[in-house]
């Protein structure tokens, strides 16, 4: 994810005058365009912007500057998320796949899916958005006069 944010270094409050984000990353759909979706129902790639290695990814921030500032600071932080839970309407989309593969299973595959599948995933689920703090790749500042 790439913070970018414009203060005004007279300001002692430290008050944002701008801010805004990209995000990089992707995710599945599957085949109704649902996004993000478990990996077994996975079809096609949704959300797909990501960073290239090696290249450049150039992003630009327009942003109108408050009459009377005469400076200004300039900051970017880009942090890497090792896991970025979905949102609440796609987690419901994901638990109602899940509840359909439970009623189309047989006695044994349900067993399973409820014993072994859920909690894994679960677990998984849980590890991921408590135990990795977010990266921080880049940080620049810049004051512009």
């Amino acid at each position: 994810m790439l913070r970018f944010w414009a203060q005004d270094p007279n300001d002692p409050s430290g008050t944002e005058l701008y801010g805004d984000m990209r995000e990089y990353g992707f995710n599945f759909k599957d085949r109704k365009g649902n996004e993000p979706v478990m990996m077994e129902a996975a079809f096609a790639r949704g959300f797909d912007r990501t960073l290239r290695a090696g290249g450049t990814t150039v992003e630009r921030f327009v942003f109108p500057v408050p009459r009377g500032t005469r400076e200004l600071i300039l900051r970017a932080t880009l942090t890497y998320q090792y896991f970025v839970m979905p949102p609440g309407s796609a987690q419901e989309q994901m638990q109602a796949s899940i509840a359909d593969r439970i009623a189309s299973a047989s006695p044994e595959q349900q067993r399973h899916i409820l014993d072994v599948e859920v909690p894994a995933r679960m677990d998984a689920m849980h590890t991921l958005a408590s135990t990795y703090p977010d990266l921080v790749m880049a940080d620049a500042s810049t004051r512009l006069r």
